[in-house]
């Protein structure tokens, strides 16, 4: 009886433990707690052969004591007997309650103590190995409960990395940009610089001719003051030379110039004339026209009042030929003029 008593207190100060640590515990106490569970389970395994044997005794001890009766051992078997099944009760309930917090997906385990204490199941009969069946059920439970907990904190914690990364990835892209623009400002700079390098180059060179010159200038400076002079009146006559020779090239210049504008006041004029002689020529043609046409108009009038005769048709027709001979000795003596 001192055995079962012993085993009876063990389960509950487990029982108690397991609930403050469930109550109080974050991650860390949670694997702590499931590393616990699993060595405190392969202890028990261990030792699940002594206790069915210590089971057996106490069932013989039972029999023994209903064939036996003893007033003193009846009045200590009666309350253990009580409690023992109390345990069981308030074991059995708990488990349920898990299974329904697994199936309605609670998380609170702050109702375990109460819902256990208040539940409704009760046993009449006890059977050796009935307690352990109870507790193994319940630390199943209990271990995937916090396996489960542990999935959804690993998952809380991915999700959180995966915030952080994205939010490092954003921060690397506006890095990225940063330095894009910087690279576009430097490729601009560069191109200034490059173009600042060909204008000192071009400078460089115009630099280099000025000392090659003040480098003869440097070497004629050797030379005897007669040598000097005479390198100087012929520096200077070369120049009068050009100079001279730009006078008349200007002077040339000028007289073709002022040819052509003469050619061109006469060519204005020439075609002033010509304008006028063709507006001339257009009034003659016009005025030939009218008279011609008169006097047909006329001749066809006289044919209308008389009968025509020989006579007046050889003379229409003098007059015709003479008119026309007229005419071309116009022409003539205006494409003379033009001319």
């Amino acid at each position: 009886m001192r055995r079962a008593e012993e085993e009876v207190a063990e389960v509950t100060a487990r029982h108690a433990a397991i609930l403050d640590r469930l109550r109080e515990g974050d991650g860390k106490a949670e694997n702590s707690l499931l590393n616990e569970i699993h060595l405190s389970f392969n202890r028990d395994s261990e030792k699940g052969d002594l206790k069915r044997r210590r089971c057996d005794d106490i069932e013989e001890e039972l029999e023994v004591d209903e064939i036996v009766p003893d007033s003193s051992f009846s009045d200590l078997f009666g309350p253990l007997k009580e409690e023992v099944l109390e345990v069981c009760g308030q074991l059995r309930a708990l488990v349920d309650h898990i299974r329904q917090q697994e199936k309605n997906s609670l998380t609170s385990l702050e109702t375990l103590s109460s819902s256990s204490s208040t539940s409704s199941h009760s046993f009449t009969h006890f059977k050796v190995g009935m307690l352990m069946e109870l507790v193994k059920e319940l630390r199943g439970l209990i271990l995937a409960l916090l396996r489960g907990r542990g999935v959804r904190s690993d998952s809380l914690s991915l999700e959180a990395e995966v915030h952080h990364l994205r939010e490092a990835l954003e921060a690397l892209q506006i890095d990225l940009q940063a330095k894009l623009h910087d690279i576009q400002r430097q490729e601009s700079l560069v191109r200034s610089l490059q173009q600042q390098l060909e204008i000192c180059r071009v400078k460089e060179e115009g630099l280099q001719e000025q000392i090659q010159v003040l480098q003869s200038d440097l070497e004629d400076t050797h030379l005897s003051k007669d040598q000097l002079i005479r390198k100087a009146w012929d520096v200077r006559d070369q120049a009068v030379a050009r100079k001279n020779k730009a006078e008349i090239e200007l002077a040339k210049a000028r007289i073709e110039s002022l040819q052509v504008n003469s050619q061109l006041l006469e060519a204005v004029q020439q075609k002033v004339e010509l304008s006028q002689q063709l507006e001339q020529w257009q009034v003659d043609m016009q005025s030939l026209l009218d008279e011609q046409l008169k006097e047909k108009l006329r001749s066809q009038e006289l044919a209308r009042r008389k009968p025509s005769t020989p006579s007046v048709e050889s003379n229409q027709s003098q007059g015709g030929s003479t008119r026309t001979a007229r005419f071309l000795r116009l022409l003539r003596r205006r494409s003379r003029d033009d001319s």
